[in-house]
């Protein structure tokens, strides 16, 4: 405080006439004695830690930067996080932003698409379709949504069909409304056109074969077509399909069955001509077959499936006698149908005279195969009508050779004649060594065939021996 501002106070407070005038200057001299007992403890504590100056330089741009913490000191770290190292600002590390590539998906629709049906005679049914789609590098997700909700999910599969695109996994996933939807998980190297093969399995579905054989009033020519009715009872729209039955439950669900393939698992494929819709909830009909003016045949046949080998010597055993229908086609006689057909039912009708039809019997039919010159079919056995057999006489004529003696006995209870073919399957060669009064003749397939006429109500009586060879004995 200076020497004239001493005297002032001194003058005021001693004249006592002005107390306001006392207290303003009481308060003036307490602000100047704060300020400047305060400036030197802030500039001592500046000295000794100059670390927490802040220095301004210049950048090339004329704008100012500010270095915190810089110090005053050759190579003093000030900072403790370490980006200050020898007086210069280090910038922090800073993590690169990796940009996520979210996969392209594709909701596809496949109901369109023409398919490939194999029906199973277990009520399976395996369908193959192809899926075109454009694919981008990387990954991506194919979501199907109208496949049918009665498909098996584990045997859904896709199949790329090119190179450079390969299917990762399968999954589901279910849309705002619960429906379960299939979604597979594919790479592809680089953006393309891309197809697949989708197979899946259902079950349900059932299909039966039917004939029938209209034979006319004479007795000379029949008409024979063949229908196949497959039920639906699923929500699978099979539109669009190429059907093919398959005569053996599915070995291998998911795998493509074809031709080569089935023959090698010992199944029977039978393809259905051209295009067909089979609905959900349907039933639908298609004809396999349509033969008209065959040439009609009939015999009576007896197939003796008893074995040469165990026979003994007074063995006897009646052996019944079959209505064999026998149809041809006079146009191709070395084939009666241009492909192979599957068994099922059939019915034999008879037209009469007077245009009424008659159900003349109705029973099984095997399998119809293309390269056989006629379509024969069991009628069932003929009453009064039979054949007695009775080993006469049995021997050993070498390590592994046999000859047996046979007595057969045509009995014919009928008043009308009749001509009985008698087929007979013996061991490795065979030979007959007497037969009389008839001869006997080798089929196609390597079996013995007796055919005998017997007068009505009569009886005929064959005798023959046979020498084979048998290694089981």
């Amino acid at each position: 405080m200076g020497i004239f501002d001493w005297q002032v106070f001194r003058m005021v407070s001693t004249s006592g006439s002005n107390r306001t005038m006392k207290r303003i200057l009481c308060g003036f001299f307490v602000v100047c004695v704060s300020i400047f007992t305060a400036v030197p403890f802030a500039s001592a504590a500046y000295i000794a830690d100059p670390v927490l100056k802040t220095d301004e330089t210049s950048i090339s741009n004329g704008e100012k930067e500010v270095v915190r913490g810089q110090s005053n000191r050759e190579g003093r770290a000030a900072d403790p996080t370490g980006y200050i190292t020898n007086g210069q600002e280090v910038q922090p590390p800073v993590t690169p932003y990796e940009e996520q590539v979210e996969p392209n998906v594709l909701d596809m629709f496949v109901s369109d698409a023409p398919k490939k049906v194999s029906l199973y005679d277990s009520g399976a049914a395996l369908v193959r379709q192809t899926l075109l789609c454009s694919l981008n590098p990387g990954e991506n997700k194919i979501i199907l949504s109208d496949l049918p909700q009665s498909i098996n999910i584990a045997t859904a599969e896709l199949i790329s069909e090119i190179d450079g695109v390969s299917v990762v996994s399968k999954g589901t996933v279910s849309d705002d409304f619960g429906v379960v939807k299939l979604m597979w998980t594919v790479n592809s190297q680089t953006a393309c056109d891309a197809s697949f093969l989708i197979t899946y399995m259902l079950d349900g579905l059932e299909w039966s074969v039917d004939y029938s054989a209209l034979v006319s009033a004479d007795g000379q020519n029949a008409n024979f077509v063949g229908t196949i009715s497959i039920a639906n009872p699923t929500d699978a729209n099979l539109t669009s399909s190429y059907l093919e039955m398959v005569s053996s439950n599915p070995s291998f669900p998911g795998e493509k069955v074809g031709h080569t393939m089935a023959s090698t698992m010992g199944l029977r494929c039978y393809e259905i001509e051209g295009m067909v819709d089979i609905p959900s909830y349907s039933i639908l009909t298609v004809d396999l077959c349509r033969l008209n003016g065959l040439d009609v045949q009939t015999r009576y046949m007896v197939e003796d499936t008893s074995s040469a080998p165990s026979a003994q010597i007074g063995d006897r055993e009646k052996l019944p006698v079959e209505l064999e229908l026998r149809l041809s086609n006079v146009d191709s006689p070395d084939k009666v149908t241009s492909r192979d057909l599957p068994s099922g039912k059939v019915r034999v009708f008879v037209k009469s005279e007077d245009h009424f039809v008659f159900l003349l019997y109705e029973g099984e039919v095997e399998t119809i195969d293309a390269d056989v010159p006629s379509l024969c079919i069991r009628l069932g056995s003929v009453p009064d009508v039979y054949v007695e057999r009775v080993c006469t006489d049995k021997k050993k004529v070498g390590t592994s050779s046999w000859e047996d003696a046979y007595q057969l006995v045509f009995h014919n209870l009928h008043k009308s004649e009749m001509a009985v073919s008698l087929v007979k399957d013996f061991p490795s060669d065979w030979t007959v060594l007497q037969s009389t009064p008839f001869g006997w003749t080798k089929t196609d397939d390597g079996k013995a065939q007796l055919d005998v006429t017997v007068e009505g109500l009569q009886n005929m009586t064959v005798l023959f021996k046979v020498r084979y060879t048998s290694l089981g004995i």
